[in-house]
């Protein structure tokens, strides 16, 4: 039986045709970690006369073959083609060890001081202290990134570190640039240790709001639920970066004197955002600001997971006020859904996800059981908008 299998699978042999083997030879050639696109392209034109569209399908069939990596559908990855695989292994090595606190205990061991972009010299006391920032925050010092790819990595020169961040970004690993401290840095959210505290942030502020989201379906990915923690908050937080906190589970950001906690389980599907604020608060547009937040949610589901399929729980501030241990929820209210605008025909046909809109008005009050006499501001918080 194995022979005659042996037997059947040779029918489907086929030799490579002599193009393909000369393009894949002259790629084995090659040196460094990943050359550019359309040097190689006119190379190979060059000295084969080999068609680009041969070039594109060889390059393609080698990267679903994984003997290198090229993505043309990514605007900032598109013009590199990266033919050695092991430096890239090696780069998320340098910030994704199973042995990670050796590692960084090593590295401050053997630290030797280094001249930052502005001419500074980085110190050992300064190395270990964005160490620590590190994690506490989730959040890693620019100049301390930069350094440790260029001396760490096979991404060693300049030019090359702008590509190792379009990587990292690419697999989900990092998110930024912000602003931290007033000084660039990014968010690398697998760095984060411990979990959201059960306590609630000004737990004392009289405006709470929350909102659950259940997630049916294909399950999403561990990496989505840190994408759209992280890249809500960032979007409508852009100013509060200071005091952003993130741990494995979720992220908080303070602003003025209002809240936000943001915490997922993947493991369960669900993903919590919570927001409390002081009523002097209001003039900050605080429901205004949790509606964008739950509209980027919604947005990065649908876009990241085409699979995702969600439960929208909003649950009454009211209750929550009181401490009912069982408040009254509304499942999918209209608000928190997709607002769709037309797009200029001229740019572009279809449609356009403005996940920005806020309209107050249309917001259709909760149903409160646990008073009487229920101020309408906290039954139907589209009131506070201003």
């Amino acid at each position: 039986m194995l022979i005659s299998f042996q037997k059947l699978c040779g029918q489907f042999e086929r030799e490579l045709p002599e193009i393909w083997t000369k393009i894949i030879a002259h790629i084995e050639t090659l040196k460094g970690v990943f050359t550019i696109y359309k040097e190689l392209e006119a190379a190979l034109i060059f000295k084969y006369r080999a068609k680009p569209e041969q070039i594109s399908v060889v390059v393609t069939y080698l990267h679903d073959s994984g003997a290198l990596l090229w993505y043309p559908d990514i605007k900032e990855l598109r013009p590199y083609v990266f033919h050695n695989i092991p430096a890239l292994t090696n780069l998320l090595s340098v910030f994704f060890h199973h042995a990670s606190e050796d590692v960084w205990e090593e590295r401050i061991r053997n630290f030797k001081p280094f001249r930052n972009s502005k001419g500074h010299f980085v110190e050992v006391e300064e190395f270990e202290e964005q160490y620590q920032t590190l994690q506490e925050t989730g959040i890693m010092n620019a100049e301390l990134l930069y350094h440790l790819i260029q001396t760490e990595s096979e991404f060693s020169n300049f030019d090359s570190v702008s590509v190792a961040l379009g990587i990292l970004h690419k697999f989900k690993l990092m998110f930024g640039p912000i602003r931290h401290q007033d000084q660039p840095a990014f968010v690398i959210p697998f760095f984060s240790s411990g979990y959201q505290s059960d306590r609630l942030p000004y737990k004392d502020y009289p405006l709470r709001f929350r909102i659950e989201f259940n997630f049916k379906g294909l399950a999403l990915p561990q990496y989505l639920y840190h994408e759209m923690s992280i890249d809500s908050v960032l979007k409508c937080f852009r100013k509060a970066t200071d005091t952003l906190r993130l741990v494995s589970n979720g992220v908080t950001v303070y602003h003025k004197r209002s809240a936000l906690r943001f915490t997922h389980d993947h493991k369960s599907r669900k993903a919590t955002i919570e927001m409390t604020a002081d009523i002097g608060e209001l003039a900050n547009n605080v429901w205004a600001t949790l509606q964008k937040v739950t509209k980027r949610v919604i947005y990065d589901a649908e876009h990241g997971w085409s699979a995702a399929r969600f439960v929208c729980l909003f649950f009454c501030p009211h209750c929550l006020l009181k401490g009912n241990p069982h408040p009254r929820r509304k499942v999918n209210p209209d608000w928190c859904f997709p607002t769709y605008t037309k797009l200029n025909p001229v740019r572009k046909a279809g449609l356009h996800y403005n996940w920005e809109s806020i309209d107050c008005g249309a917001m259709e009050p909760v149903i409160c059981g646990t008073d009487i006499e229920v101020p309408y501001c906290l039954t139907a918080p589209g009131t506070l908008c201003v």
